[in-house]
């Protein structure tokens, strides 16, 4: 005859923890990911089924990392532990640290059904940038020349050479040259402009004056003065600082030059006899 012997687990039920990801930070590069251990206070006898989504930060799902939603994991019977891995995207955007979350929103075994608690449900995952700072440079006003008339104005572009992930607080001013502020164009000292976060470049515009005097081609300057990042106040390096405008005058020249007949009229020759011509515009 057989007898059945039932024996009772003395063990408390394990708990759950999630790690801060490694590598702390994880450069963003081709390839580049970050794991989350998950960890069991004990072993099981049987699978944990897990499943977690991951939370933004300052780092943005699409953009930085691969974001997840309710995904699953498993930690096998037996083991005490398992890693979520998740994707870095390597972007051409210059940017500070950044960080996202990943969290375990639930752990049950996988044949009873039975909830484990999380003690500690939610890990960081750090981000470190890989790009160089950007430079900024102005290009030469446009049009060229510009002719002054009503409404007239030339452009001023100024580009970033990467896209920055906050925006660009720019300083300028303007430089008379044979153009001169306040007759030909409208001067400006410390005027500011900016390039919108994830953009690479902007316009500057000077208004030109228009007058009525007839005159050359003529030429001023715009000048950077400075260019920094606008919550972080990093500096950027400005590789081309000035750049010219010019102005096309719109006056015409209508006079015109007409000559007299000669006077005396008739003049009588003879030792120092003269005849006059009078010139007029």
């Amino acid at each position: 005859n057989l007898g059945t012997g039932t024996i009772a687990d003395d063990d408390a039920a394990p708990t759950v923890t999630i790690a801060n990801g490694a590598p702390n930070p994880a450069t963003e590069a081709s390839g580049a990911k970050i794991a989350f251990t998950v960890a069991l206070s004990a072993a099981l006898g049987e699978d944990l089924l897990l499943t977690y989504s991951t939370v933004n930060g300052t780092a943005v799902a699409g953009s930085d990392f691969q974001g997840v939603s309710n995904a699953s994991a498993k930690i096998v019977a037996g083991s005490t532990s398992t890693a979520i891995w998740i994707n870095v995207y390597d972007d051409a955007v210059f940017e500070g640290p950044e960080a996202f979350t990943l969290q375990v929103a639930s752990a049950k075994l996988a044949s009873s059904g039975v909830a484990l608690a999380v003690t500690n449900n939610s890990g960081t995952g750090n981000i470190a940038d890989n790009d160089p700072v950007p430079t900024v440079a102005v290009a030469s006003g446009a049009p060229s020349p510009q002719t002054e008339g009503a409404g007239a104005r030339i452009g001023f572009t100024v580009a970033l050479s990467a896209a920055a992930s906050e925006n660009v607080v720019l300083t300028y001013n303007t430089v008379n040259g044979t153009a001169v502020a306040g007759t030909d164009f409208a001067g400006v000292s410390g005027g500011q402009a900016m390039i919108a976060a994830g953009s690479t470049s902007t316009t500057i515009w000077i208004d030109l004056l228009n007058d009525t005097v007839i005159e050359n081609s003529e030429a001023f300057t715009l000048q950077l003065a400075s260019a920094k990042l606008a919550s972080r106040g990093t500096v950027l390096s400005i590789t081309s600082p000035t750049a010219v405008g010019n102005i096309a005058d719109d006056d015409i020249l209508s006079a015109t030059v007409a000559v007299a007949d000669g006077t005396l009229n008739p003049q009588t020759e003879g030792v120092g006899a003269k005849i006059g011509f009078a010139v007029s515009l």
